[in-house]
């Protein structure tokens, strides 16, 4: 581990309050980003399937 762990989990609350503001604003958005990557991995993976 780093010996700065103080300061990792502050960099890390930080980063999770900015993500969840960013999902409270475009929630719509990030889901539809989702969703088209998604589909888009199924389409490429799709035929290697069993």
């Amino acid at each position: 581990m780093l010996a700065g762990g103080g300061y990792t989990h502050e960099f890390l609350r930080t980063i999770d309050n900015w993500t969840l503001s960013l999902w409270q604003v475009s929630a719509d958005e990030w889901l539809w980003a989702y969703l088209s990557a998604a589909m888009i991995v199924y389409t490429v993976v799709a035929p290697f399937l069993p």
